[in-house]
């Protein structure tokens, strides 16, 4: 995919799932999603990103964490 940025922003990635930027907060603050602060934004990289949804239970997953 061209144009794909390094890392996003805590906004953008709440913008690009369609949820409100605390939900994105939440997640970071309870250690579920790995980002770094720069400067005043917090910021999440293109391979934190994808080792989060790696990590996600797939649909029908019966040993799904909770």
């Amino acid at each position: 995919m061209s144009g794909e940025k390094p890392f996003y922003t805590l906004k953008e990635l709440a913008e690009i799932f369609g949820v409100k930027p605390k939900s994105m907060y939440n997640l970071v603050y309870t250690g579920k999603l790995p980002a770094r602060k720069w400067g005043k934004m917090w910021i999440v990289t293109k391979k934190d990103l994808e080792k989060f949804f790696q990590e996600l239970p797939m649909a029908g997953d019966t040993n799904a964490r909770r």
